[in-house]
């Protein structure tokens, strides 16, 4: 094998896994799809399109030949294989037959007709026949002895068999027998082809025998081809020569580092006679350096450290940007988009509309911006960037370098959204109309289906949040930063009376206010819309602070009604009479919070009817709120709470006479009944209801047919066990109503 610097290409394992090879060349050579790294060419129907280099055949290609033998493995021509480890930068090739043809050629043999050679003496065992090549390894039997060799080329590119039995340096200082010492063995020293120094005499040989088992090839281009051993050239050997190292070879005589364990190098410097620096105690091959002309200035563009004689082609540097400034330079006007690109402003223009050669000029400003005369070392170019470079304007540019052609914006805070003497064709003013049931398209469609009216506003844009964009007061041409607090965004909404149903405190443009104003809001009745059970028909055109916002359903009317008829009197001796006055209403707020105000309540209403202390005052509040659905799919809300107040008196003339100075206390409306309880800071919704009633509780001893049949239904059958204790009738006798509302 010859060994030779790795060439450039990615290293694999081989088939076997046994080397590292190199992948060289061209695709089209070496990475054939079914090349012997992808399989065997006749296995594949498509082997066909294989080339080969070979006319009217359809393979195998070059690379599938194996054209030798390395220690029984394989090699094929397109092989490289790496010495060491997978960071050598050693590798090793076949001394293949077209090494061995070349060197025929030139009539120069094994050695390659160079300076560097040993010699070899090549014992011949028989010819190589059939299908073996360079390398096979190959045997036969001679005077009862059996040989082993290996295949090689002879002189006359013959393919014999045989091994190397001795070799000698080319001086004949360093000779080694693998075999017998003398014959049939014969030492090169001996053979007088080494040119020996007369006066050294010939040194001692080394045997190696009986260490026969390593048998070793025989030169390439050696006589050997008929009984007998022969001397002739052959390659300086290759291997690790530090005495010291694991792997050292004593017949190397070529220093490698990759053959060695740990690879350092070892007498390195030129090995070649004709160069300058020629070391002849050299063992390691180093850089050769031979007479040249050339640049010898090593601060020149163009010098050679390789020259020893000056020339004085030297050229200095000169550092700079060497990019020529000017655009296009050099380039083909028929170059696809020369001199396309343009430049210029906007202004003036339609929106959407593009720049183009006829109304601007093809952009001529420099391509780079440090351009450096005479420059021929190019460095530290700025490339042109096209931008405004002052820190203060609107469209300052961090990255621009140049501003050739650019203008420059100024900083204008303001109003960026146009008012109508600046805003384009597509611009639209949308109004938007508002009703009592909301701002909505469906709102306001429901609220017209059943006769509200509404108002409707316009110039601005609006939004689906309720916002509102102006378009006046601070827009100007001249801005060229928005500034949102400076456009005056408007929400229409109550803005001026913070206690209206609708005040919004984000609402900046007036529209309706409407007050916290009682009354019925469900369409079924009579008096819809109407602040009061007066009503006998709707209330759809009242505006303005009579506008009902709440609903109380008590104050709806649903038709007449039959007034109910009066329960009779429970004989005398069954149940006795409980006269009470009882005061009804709905006011604001929450359960809880009426709740509080319990005890002013009552303390106002003992006051109302002229109760004494030991009169029982009973209150009770529950929580007025429901929901319902009308038509147009908006909630109404019956809010607030029902209170009532009972207060227990001696007789039916006491009723009667406390329940009307409560009547009148209270008045007939909601206001003059917020007015008389002032004190609990509460609203009244809704008219109070002041009335006197009777009640009759069942006596624990009556008797009687009658009350035994009611008992005795109650108790399912339990005979006549008696249960009147706690059962009493419930009769409501209504005596002066002083204002009646529709429940």
């Amino acid at each position: 094998m010859l060994v030779i610097p790795k060439p450039p290409g990615y290293t694999y394992k081989d088939m076997n896994d046994t080397r590292t090879l190199v992948k060289t060349g061209t695709a089209t050579f070496f990475d054939e799809a079914y090349g012997h790294m992808n399989g065997n060419y006749n296995g594949f129907p498509q082997s066909n399109v294989v080339h080969n280099m070979v006319y009217a055949s359809n393979g195998p290609h070059p690379s599938d030949e194996l054209i030798a033998y390395n220690n029984g493995v394989g090699v094929y021509m397109d092989q490289v294989t790496l010495v060491g480890a997978a960071t050598s930068t050693t590798a090793m090739v076949l001394e293949s037959i077209q090494h061995a043809k070349e060197w025929a050629k030139r009539g120069s043999g094994a050695d390659g007709g160079g300076h560097s050679f040993g010699y070899g003496t090549c014992f011949w065992i028989r010819a190589c026949t059939g299908s073996e090549k360079v390398g096979s390894a190959c045997s036969a039997t001679l005077s009862n002895v059996v040989h082993n060799g290996y295949c090689f080329l002879s002189d006359t590119e013959s393919l014999e068999c045989g091994k190397m039995t001795a070799t000698d340096d080319e001086y004949g200082e360093k000779p080694f027998s693998f075999d017998l010492e003398r014959s049939p063995n014969l030492l090169p020293s001996v053979a007088g082809v080494v040119d020996t120094e007369p006066d050294h005499g010939i040194p001692a040989t080394t045997v190696l025998h009986p260490v026969s088992s390593t048998v070793r090839r025989c030169p390439s281009y050696s006589p050997a081809k008929t009984l007998g051993a022969f001397v002739s050239k052959r390659p300086l050997n290759a291997g690790c020569m530090i005495t010291s190292d694991a792997s050292y070879d004593q017949l190397a005589e070529v220093h490698v580092p990759a053959y060695c364990t740990t690879p350092a190098d070892y007498m390195k410097g030129c090995m070649t006679p004709t160069a300058i620096n020629f070391d002849p105690t050299a063992k390691q091959v180093d850089v050769c350096k031979f007479t040249a002309s050339g640049c010898s200035s090593s601060t020149a563009v163009n010098y050679n450290s390789h020259a020893t004689i000056d020339d004085g082609s030297c050229i200095e540097k000169v550092e700079g940007c060497s990019v020529t400034s000017a655009t296009y330079y050099n380039v083909n006007p028929g170059t696809p988009s020369y001199k396309s690109g343009y430049y210029g402003s906007t202004v003036g223009l339609n929106w959407g509309k593009q720049l183009d050669s006829a109304s601007n000029p093809a952009y001529t400003g420099t391509t780079v911006a440090n351009p450096t005369p005479g420059a021929n070392v190019n460095t530290n170019c700025i490339a042109a960037v096209e931008g405004c470079m002052d820190p203060t304007a609107r469209n300052y540019d961090a990255q621009a370098t140049v501003n050739s052609n650019t203008w420059c914006v100024p900083d204008v805070s303001g109003c960026m959204i146009p008012d109508p003497a600046h805003a384009g064709p597509g611009m639209s003013i949308p109004t938007m109309t508002i009703s009592t049931m909301g701002s909505s398209a469906a709102a306001v469609a429901a609220a017209a289906a059943l006769g509200i009216p509404a108002v409707t506003y316009s110039g601005g844009s609006y939004t689906t949040d309720g916002y509102v964009s102006s378009i006046g007061g601070t827009y100007a041409t001249t801005t060229t930063r928005n500034v949102v607090s400076m456009c005056g965004a408007t929400k229409f909404g109550c803005v001026n009376d913070t206690s209206a149903y609708n005040y919004d405190p984000q609402a900046t443009a007036q529209t309706i206010c409407w007050s916290a104003k009682v009354g019925c809001l469900s369409p079924g009745a009579s008096n819809f819309m109407c602040p009061s059970d007066a009503y006998t028909t709707p209330c759809l055109t009242m505006t303005g602070p009579d506008r009902v916002t709440t609903h109380v359903k008590a104050i709806c009317n649903f038709g007449a009604r039959a007034a109910a008829p009066v329960a009779p009197a429970p004989p005398a001796d069954q149940a006795d009479p409980v006269y009470k006055v009882e005061i009804a209403m709905t006011v604001a707020g929450t359960v809880a919070q009426v709740t509080a105000q319990e005890a002013t309540f009552v303390s106002i209403f003992r006051t109302m009817g002229g109760f004494d202390a030991s009169t029982v005052i009973t209150f009770t509040a529950t929580d007025a709120s429901s929901r319902r659905r009308l038509a147009a799919g908006r909630a109404l809300q019956s809010g607030g709470v029902d209170i009532s107040m009972e207060a227990e008196v001696a007789d039916a003339a006491a009723a009667e006479t406390a329940s009307s100075s409560v009547a009148t206390a209270v008045g007939t409306s909601g206001a003059s009944a917020t007015a008389a309880f002032a004190a609990t800071g509460i609203t009244v919704l809704s008219a109070p209801v002041v009335e006197a009633k009777t009640e009759y509780v069942v006596r624990s001893d009556a008797g009687g047919s009658a009350a035994g049949g009611l008992i005795g239904g109650i108790a399912g059958g339990l005979g006549g066990l008696l249960m009147a204790i706690g059962i009493f009738w419930y009769l409501k006798k209504k005596k002066g109503k002083k204002e009646v509302y529709p429940a």
